[in-house]
């Protein structure tokens, strides 16, 4: 069974936060606003069982099977590296920037991270840590597969490893990773969510 990612929609959103800050509040909530859709969010599967009829209205506008928005690391960052965000986090903030692909850039301070530096929540480029993490990291999402190709043959650190990736992501734009919702996604919010 694949893991989705949603895409809601709701003008309740603080309050919904607050509702689930009540519930646990020392819980990190994993919900990010999409930079070109006002009023639009992306949740993990998790976080979208809990929005119940008690925590208000949202409409799923449309979900994404997770495995079909890869992350790449590479050699130069160990995997087991603690302030690394989650795999979830990524593709989250990935999506929410409408991208089909992430790939680490390197350390804060290091490698290209020193030249680079985000010019807005739309930039390719963004930092991104696990919560209570000791280091950021830099990261770049890509919105095409001819994007991702460019980007890693130009720079420095990035192989033959990297150029199969980028040649896997799909040739397709960001739309085209949007599924509708099926009965299963609509059923987990108490009968409340509306399929947008």
């Amino acid at each position: 069974m694949s893991e989705y990612l949603y895409w809601l929609h709701t003008t309740e959103m603080e309050r919904i936060s607050g509702a689930l800050r009540a519930r646990d509040a020392t819980r990190v909530l994993e919900v990010w606003q999409d930079f070109f859709e006002p009023g639009h969010f992306w949740v993990d599967g998790k976080l979208w069982a809990e929005l119940d009829s008690s925590l208000g209205r949202c409409s799923i506008r449309g979900r994404v099977a997770a495995e079909r928005l890869p992350v790449f690391l590479g050699s130069h960052i160990p995997a087991d590296e603690p302030s690394l965000p989650t795999v979830t986090s990524l593709r989250l903030r990935t999506l929410a920037g409408h991208g089909i692909g992430v790939a680490v850039v390197d350390r804060e301070g290091e490698g290209e991270a020193q030249q680079r530096a985000p010019t807005g929540v739309r930039d390719a480029f963004f930092y991104l840590m696990r919560p209570r993490g000791g280091r950021n990291y830099l990261w770049r999402l890509f919105r095409s597969r001819d994007d991702a190709e460019h980007y890693l043959a130009r720079h420095a650190g990035y192989g033959p490893e990297a150029a199969a990736w980028a040649a896997a992501l799909a040739d397709e734009p960001f739309r085209a990773l949007l599924e509708s919702p099926g009965p299963e996604g609509l059923a987990t919010a108490g009968g409340r969510a509306t399929l947008g």
